[in-house]
């Protein structure tokens, strides 16, 4: 059976031998992943004078390492392998779209689950949160095993993480009974630091959207803001604190479906329900500006939770649009 090189040592690849590395731009998905990095010691072509000969020398010869490389069965993004202006990825870089650092990693790193050390990775405050690739480290190397041994390929290898259908209640932010409003809905992400929080709650106090109700399933939290806000002023709103995606579902859709909890068995739900945490104080009280939502007013009370708005304006019918969804 094959086994990945040890630290320090070469890897073969047909008559190649040359020292490699490998650099995390994100996560294996499209636009994002590792680099195998090889340093070819014959530097001739790089001696060539003129400018054009030599990025056309240069280029000819990675079309034809390319050419072996894809006859061997290895993925390859054919585009960028052997475009000599856009190969290069220096480590210290910010990737142009998901904000991640390129960075260095080890063969040790490599061999270990990515969520046991891709905290340690570089990246913008605002950068894209990872993707899920099917396949794991090992399928990773044994695309790169020498000739004659078993090889998987993406046709054939089986993804390295295989979960259960889950089946989820969805309610819609749309404030029926109203056109273009909707309640502020979304839950907090892993990994938001607290400043990020904070000022997401300064900012909700500042438009006057609270009370802010928490809820905890998981160890993650769910905001409901019980609120009929304008989709224009929501949607911008929200691209601005960090929830692009529901910014985007709801400029395109007029509202957003959000996993209010999933349907488990009573074994499983009884030991992990979605419970009240209260009324987020930092997020303010909120002010008369902006109606109560009367369709989540609705929703806060099939969850439990009562609000007196007093002589608040509330706008649209007690009637939450609830859906099922099987996810797999």
């Amino acid at each position: 059976m094959y086994q990945p090189p040890k630290k320090n040592q070469w890897l073969k690849l047909g008559c190649f031998q040359e020292s490699f590395y490998l650099s995390l731009m994100n996560t294996l998905n499209a636009g994002k992943g590792f680099h195998l990095v090889f340093t070819d010691n014959d530097r001739t072509l790089f001696s060539i004078p003129d400018p054009k000969e030599r990025e056309e020398a240069v280029r000819a010869a990675r079309q034809t390492l390319l050419q072996r490389v894809l006859d061997e069965g290895f993925p390859v993004d054919t585009t960028v392998t052997a475009d000599t202006r856009r190969i290069i990825r220096l480590p210290g870089s910010l990737h142009g779209t998901t904000g991640w650092v390129c960075s260095r990693i080890t063969r040790e790193q490599l061999a270990k689950p990515l969520k046991s050390w891709v905290k340690t990775i570089e990246k913008h405050p605002l950068a894209k949160p990872l993707r899920y690739w099917p396949y794991g480290p090992s399928d990773v190397l044994r695309w790169f095993a020498p000739k004659g041994t078993k090889r998987g390929t993406p046709a054939n290898v089986k993804p390295n993480h295989q979960t259960a259908p889950l089946t989820v209640l969805q309610c819609s932010t749309q404030v029926v009974g109203t056109k273009g409003r909707s309640a502020l809905m979304a839950w907090i992400p892993r990994r938001w630091k607290d400043g990020h929080v904070e000022a997401v709650a300064q900012r909700v106090e500042e438009l006057g959207w609270g009370p802010v109700h928490q809820f905890e399933h998981l160890g993650q939290t769910l905001l409901i803001a019980p609120r009929a806000i304008p989709k224009e002023q929501l949607t911008k709103e929200l691209a601005t604190m960090g929830w692009p995606s529901l910014s985007s579902e709801l400029k395109q859709m007029g509202h957003v479906w959000l996993d209010i909890h999933p349907l488990l068995d009573d074994e499983v739900a009884g030991g992990h329900p979605l419970t009240h945490k209260g009324v987020w104080h930092k997020a303010g009280l909120g002010g008369k500006t902006t109606p109560y939502s009367a369709t989540h007013l609705e929703l806060m009370q099939r969850l439990g939770v009562e609000i007196d708005v007093g002589e608040h304006e509330v706008a649209g019918r007690r009637e939450p649009a609830f859906r099922v969804v099987t996810k797999t």
